[in-house]
């Protein structure tokens, strides 16, 4: 085991070091994110102590079970550990070194999983700390099980320890030993979830949360390796495209230049280097994944409406919301951040790039054309699907699919202009350009959106078939700012070439 802690010295030492490094030159955005934690503090002991009335302390009493809330502590954190293994152990170059050590991958993998459990258990404290504040400012607090607390933790202590052995697995998924191992990962995580979500008698709920911890810990220490092969498909994916001489895929093929044999050489190599057949898997899943979110959360509160009486707001205010967030889930993590991290991707191959006689706007358009694949896809997933499910008619749907093809064109530009202008070209780092970039995107991608479809809305919400026609106006706004942010990446990219 002191090999293992070693490990896990190395690889949090890092980690905190790059988060230090990053947050000291944006003194603004903690304070900007410190405020948004006590608002957000505040609001939930708000809505805390709405419940004063029988009916409220019942509705409470029912929805606090310690199976929800388990289950969204371990959803929350399983989501998070993916990206955190994913962007700070499976793509980081420093922990090399670790695989020279005269010890066995075993006790490298179980240091990288304490980093991991350590990291997400002290998230899990202070989400914990929190509600506890809030509940105690309720005044009917719900009657919960003593054990509700150690299943929290045993929910947190499996979400913390799934995600490093799942993805190694997945990695190696060639090999007969990976298939049985992933398989079986799967398969505990969908039992124990299950047992979770339908609150199954609470000694199955912790036996089965110790059996799948117990297998995290068992895969990740005897399992076969793949840490070698992990990190040098890393490497590989970063600086080597591969794939460039396939077939495209049909919604990819119609997008390719037919009359530019420079353009379809690099179309070609960025299918080859950001969208192999998993990626693209992926993003597919993101727009199946928060149209299913959208739809249940929607369908829950509009239950909760009708029986107060308040079907009206619920059609005006609350579903076109629910629509809005759904477009901007859906766009910002499709199409602004691949592009924002486009350039990084590159790495030294970048300069090489830079010497063959490609404009800088043609090489920033070649990264935007793939991601146009996905918009009909993202305009029909965020748009119609929301709309369709509630039986608002046909106006109302083709302002959502026209609205959400609009944010998807500008998000293409802001992350086109963004990307080319804070590029991540240092070979030390492993992360995108700045993760407090992503931080300010977020919001200016959120007020872009509302200065697109809030007038669209309002005149939806007054004459419908105008609506539409100020969609498609939008529509047209959306590709200028996407053909402006090209425009704008190429001349940053440009500055950066004679800097």
């Amino acid at each position: 085991m002191g090999a293992a802690f070693h490990i896990y010295n190395l690889a949090a030492t890092l980690a905190v070091r790059r988060f230090v490094a990053t947050y000291r030159k944006h003194v603004l955005m903690l304070v900007i994110f410190i405020i948004m934690v006590v608002f957000s503090l505040a609001f939930l002991i708000r809505v805390a102590m709405m419940a004063t009335t029988e009916e409220g302390a019942a509705d409470l009493q029912q929805t606090l079970t310690a199976g929800a809330l388990a289950t969204v502590a371990f959803v929350l954190l399983f989501v998070r550990g993916l990206v955190d293994v994913q962007r700070a152990v499976l793509k980081d170059r420093a922990l090399w070194s670790t695989l020279t050590a005269p010890i066995g991958e075993g006790r490298v993998r179980a240091g990288l999983l304490l980093r991991t459990i350590v990291f997400q258990m002290g998230l899990l404290a202070v989400v914990m700390g929190t509600f506890a504040l809030v509940l105690m400012a309720a005044p009917d607090k719900p009657n919960l099980p003593q054990q509700a607390g150690p299943l929290i933790v045993l929910a947190g202590l499996a979400a913390s320890a799934l995600p490093l052995p799942l993805l190694l697995s997945g990695m190696g998924v060639k090999e007969g030993r990976h298939k049985v191992i992933l398989g079986m990962l799967i398969a505990l995580e969908v039992v124990f979830t299950s047992a979770l979500m339908f609150d199954a008698p609470m000694e199955w709920m912790l036996a089965l949360g110790v059996v799948l911890l117990v297998a995290c810990v068992v895969v990740t220490y005897l399992g076969p390796p793949v840490l070698a092969p992990a990190w040098s498909s890393a490497e590989g994916q970063r600086y080597r495209p591969s794939g460039t001489h396939r077939g495209l895929p049909p919604a990819f093929s119609v997008l390719l230049p037919r009359n530019d044999p420079i353009s379809r050489a690099l179309f070609r190599r960025e299918m080859g280097l950001s969208f192999p057949l998993r990626q693209r898997a992926s993003m597919a899943g993101l727009n199946v994944a928060v149209v299913i979110g959208m739809v249940v959360v929607n369908i829950q509160i509009g239950q909760i409406m009708l029986e107060s009486g308040l079907e009206d707001y619920y059609r005006t205010l609350v579903t076109p919301l629910m629509v809005g967030l759904g477009i901007y889930a859906i766009c910002y993590f499709q199409a602004t951040m691949p592009l924002v991290d486009g350039v990084t991707r590159e790495g030294p191959a970048f300069w090489v790039m830079r010497t063959v006689p490609v404009t800088s706007k043609r090489y920033i358009g070649t990264k935007v054309r793939p991601l146009l694949a996905f918009m009909p896809l993202s305009a029909v997933a965020a748009g119609f699907a929301l709309p369709f499910v509630v039986g608002m008619g046909w106006e109302a749907m083709a302002v959502g699919v026209l609205s959400a093809a609009a944010v998807y064109m500008a998000f293409l530009g802001v992350g086109a202009w963004a990307g080319a202008t804070y590029p991540n070209l240092d070979h030390h780092s492993n992360a995108p350009p700045d993760i407090v970039l992503a931080f300010y995107l977020m919001f200016a991608c959120l007020f872009l959106e509302g200065f697109l479809l809030i007038p669209v809305v309002v005149i939806a919400f007054i004459e419908p078939l105008i609506g539409v026609l100020a969609a498609l106006v939008v529509v047209l706004i959306g590709w200028g700012i996407m053909r402006m942010g090209i425009i704008a990446g190429g001349r940053s990219l440009r500055r950066l070439e004679i800097g």
